[in-house]
């Protein structure tokens, strides 16, 4: 927040920026590595608008997603760190997906198709973010 103007702006394109975004200890992390580029680590929902907090928070400041985010970054598939990481990974037309290969392999594969089934329990729910994540990447 740009205390000077009362209003959220952008880093600077010589500023590195990390902002935590979540209910717990920081769910998803944004990283302004300088220059206008973002990198952007795992996901979680906003309670108020119910889509990833790191992409309220660039509508907020002026961030162009599709251009800005150099890469997404899955750390682990716990729901409260993969909800709606598929949105931004989508939105985010030139970034790179980064994620263990172990989210690769066959038997990953295999679980993720096996869980992502229509299930409205929360148990499921970071799989079908996952399974989603993999079918764009």
């Amino acid at each position: 927040m740009n205390k000077e103007q009362g209003e959220s702006t952008p880093p600077a394109a010589d500023e590195i920026e990390i902002s935590l975004f979540g209910p717990g200890f920081g769910e998803c992390c944004a990283i302004h590595v300088g220059n206008g580029t973002w990198v952007v680590v795992d996901s979680c929902l906003s309670d108020e608008t119910k889509r990833p907090s790191v992409l309220d928070y660039f509508d907020k400041i002026g961030v162009d997603v599709a251009r800005a985010i150099s890469h997404v970054i899955l750390s682990h598939p716990d729901d409260d760190h993969v909800g709606g990481i598929s949105t931004i990974y989508k939105a985010a037309e030139k970034a790179d997906l980064v994620m263990s290969l172990a989210f690769t392999e066959r038997q990953m594969l295999a679980y993720a198709a096996q869980f992502a089934q229509p299930d409205p329990s929360q148990l499921v729910r970071a799989t079908v973010e996952v399974a989603e994540l993999l079918a764009i990447s």
